[in-house]
């Protein structure tokens, strides 16, 4: 992958992170993987981490024989359940056999409430322990069949039975809130609500038959047209029985005109307390109107393309958006998060890159750059204590490595492989623990300039990391202003996924890229012809939302000014690749990159702070 010596003119001021992602795979192909990849976990991982399901012998021997292989478990089968009351979480292994399996093939039924390596449905799993927790829902015996694997023996088939009872005063759900019938222009979002006494789980139904992935309390759908029309129920399900709701009617009308389209939203702001703010949008469309809300809930008089708050106070703080409707439909806006407190600036404190790594020897590849003076981070690649989480098929010892040019040449600066303990690492707050003794890796860092991890697997095999680069001094300046990861992307869970979190309290303008075929131009091949990206945030419900998304990023109405930013490497005029010029509020966010129409590929997301 050599660049023409144009490009390397042209590129040869660039200082940036990118450019030792690409010359890195000259050292490391990057080839397609298909791994399971679940979604980023950017924030503490909420779970019991499970230290003694590390290893067989951690679980106990368990009904063992000399020479015979045997299923050893920390819990006897029959498991005794109740409905509704977790159960002890469950880990399995295998004794008598030369080398300890890593994968399980496991079969039967699993009750309802109940997970392996948090994944609810059985088949493969490339694990060396599947743990089995969760909360049950329904009463019933259970079986599951278990097999191991190490690659060259596959043990005989063990079966484990899970009893669950009904428990004492256990009553059939009864719906205290029904869903409402509604009628919609094509283009609205609508949500369906309901609730339900007795813990149950939900199954929303249209014209009667359930609809795949609809089992929470709400339904929500997005852009409607007249297919979406018809009858909708939900069935409430706990041990007792289950009850179904009464109908909900949509019925989405088809209006003349062109539906409106906003082109300005309106931005998250920070006002200290009496202070004032405005709000503002800009849209397309005939003779529009407008409707503001307050998480959600519209305010009553707000019904102009502005909206002015005055001697703010602590409850005026919420997500503020705007319906905007024409004869054509309607729109929402982003969330405008209004901030009432003294202004406390931010930065870019954190990146985080779930991917497989160890395919043919490929490294999982990250780039960040320091602006502004020298500043300590602690990087981290997790694997064994990121299965114990519950995350299936992690690496098993992975090996971390810091790359600069020095002279011209790529060097490592900094290695580890098992973090041993370190009293340094274990002490910085905010990042999930290591396991004791783990062979995760670790390293605290001083960075000047630009840098690149590269995580590989010393156990030869195939397996999921998560990289995470922390900023851990305190300050703004110095501080990071480019964070990237190159890598494959597939479908369903395996799109490529990264997450940030910009510090503080105040808004900060980002570009945010997600780059496929403007990469042929420095040789990478395998692309992601058409990258669609997202950017997911936590409302103010808490709820996970597409803050924004860009298809092609010519297409927004700001491209221009994002093309003129100095820096990141210019996109090919027309291309299809993604990009999107965004003021976030303070927080957490995630941004994946997939391919248009389930097509994968290479692609390369970078996150740049431009102010």
């Amino acid at each position: 992958m050599n660049l023409s010596s144009l490009l390397r003119r042209r590129l040869q001021w660039l200082n940036l992170p990118t450019l030792s992602l690409l010359a890195l795979l000259q050292r490391t192909p990057v080839l397609q993987v298909a791994a399971t990849v679940e979604r980023l976990v950017i924030s503490s991982p909420v779970g019991t981490v499970l230290r003694s399901a590390a290893t067989v012998a951690a679980l106990g021997a368990l009904h063992s024989r000399a020479g015979a292989t045997e299923l050893v478990t920390n819990v006897d089968s029959p498991l005794k359940a109740t409905v509704g009351t977790p159960i002890p979480s469950v880990a399995f292994g295998l004794t008598g056999t030369q080398t300890s399996p890593v994968q399980w093939q496991i079969g039967g039924t699993l009750p309802p409430g109940l997970d392996i390596n948090g994944r609810t449905n059985l088949g493969s799993f490339v694990t060396g322990n599947p743990v089995l927790s969760g909360t049950p829902t329904k009463a019933g015996s259970y079986t599951l069949d278990l097999v191991g694997e190490d690659g060259g023996f596959v043990s005989p088939s063990f079966t484990y039975t899970i009893d669950v009872s009904a428990g004492s005063g256990v009553t059939a759900p009864a719906f205290t809130t029904q869903p409402q019938s509604q009628t919609v222009n094509t283009g609205a979002n609508v949500t369906f609500t309901a609730a339900a006494s007795g813990s149950p789980t939900f199954q929303w139904q249209k014209g009667g038959v359930a609809i795949s992935g609809a089992t929470n309390s709400t339904l929500t759908l997005t852009s409607v047209t007249t297919t979406n029309a018809g009858t909708y129920t939900v069935v409430a399900t706990n041990s007792a029985g289950a009850v179904t709701s009464s109908s909900a009617v949509l019925t989405v009308n088809t209006p003349q005109g062109a539906a409106p389209a906003i082109t300005v939203q309106p931005l998250s702001q920070t006002v200290a307390p009496g202070g004032a703010v405005t709000f503002s949008v800009t849209a397309t469309g005939t003779s529009p109107t407008y409707q503001w809300r307050k998480n959600g809930t519209a305010i009553a008089g707000a019904t102009a393309s502005t909206l002015s708050l005055t001697n703010l106070q602590s409850g005026n703080a919420a997500d503020y958006t705007v319906v905007v409707t024409t004869t054509g439909g309607s729109v929402t806006s982003r969330f405008a998060r209004l901030v009432v407190a003294a202004s406390d600036p931010g930065r870019i404190a954190n990146l985080s890159v779930r991917a497989p790594t160890g395919v043919a020897g490929q490294s999982l590849t990250v780039g960040f750059i320091m602006s502004g003076g020298s500043k300590q981070l602690l990087i981290r690649a997790s694997g064994p204590t990121l299965g114990a989480l519950g995350v299936p098929g992690t690496i098993l010892d992975p090996i971390l490595e810091v790359h600069q040019k020095i002279n011209g040449q790529d060097t490592i600066v900094k290695s580890n492989n098992d973090w041993g303990n370190d009293p340094a690492v274990a002490a910085i707050p905010g990042p999930f623990p290591f396991l004791p003794n783990s062979k995760d890796s670790a390293m605290l860092l001083n960075v000047d300039s630009d840098r690149t991890a590269l995580v590989s697997n010393g156990a030869g095999t195939v397996g999921v990391t998560l990289v995470e680069v922390y900023d851990v001094g305190t300050g703004n300046t110095p501080r990071l202003v480019n964070v990237s990861t190159l890598n494959f992307s597939g479908t369903g869970d395996n799109v490529l996924i990264a997450g940030f979190i910009i510090s503080g309290n105040t808004p900060k303008t980002l570009l945010v890229r997600g780059v496929g075929p403007t990469l042929s131009s420095f040789g990478v091949g395998g692309l992601l012809a058409d990258p669609v990206m997202e950017i997911h945030a936590k409302d103010s419900n808490n709820q996970d939302v597409v803050f924004a998304a860009n298809d092609n990023w010519g297409d927004e109405p700001n491209a221009a000014a994002a093309a003129a930013i100095p820096g990141p490497f210019a996109l090919n005029a027309g291309s299809k690749d993604a990009a999107l010029l965004i003021t976030l509020p303070a927080g957490a966010y995630t941004v994946q990159v997939a391919g248009a129409n389930q097509t994968t590929g290479n692609a390369l997301i970078e996150v740049y702070d431009i102010q």
